[in-house]
């Protein structure tokens, strides 16, 4: 039995807050592709991650809400 390849998708987000305007303001990279962009809100960093990971949060998804978070401390201690 062969297994899919996984596809990696790795993104780098950067925040900061705007001194003049006093809102939050992020950048997101993906790496795979080098390809950016500026965000002022959540929707738009997920805009632009859904263009690589379109499942991401996707109707079938499970609600993250409903999982309980277990911090995987054998790999951050």
């Amino acid at each position: 039995m062969t297994t899919a390849p996984i596809r990696w998708n790795t993104f780098v987000m950067r925040l900061w807050n705007d001194t003049t305007s006093g809102q939050w303001r992020g950048e997101i990279v993906h790496l795979q592709t080098r390809e950016s962009r500026h965000f002022a809100s959540w929707a738009q960093a997920e805009a632009f991650t859904r263009r690589f990971v379109p499942s991401l949060l996707s109707e079938e998804a499970p609600d993250p809400k409903d999982e309980p978070f277990e911090p995987d401390t054998a790999r951050y201690p």
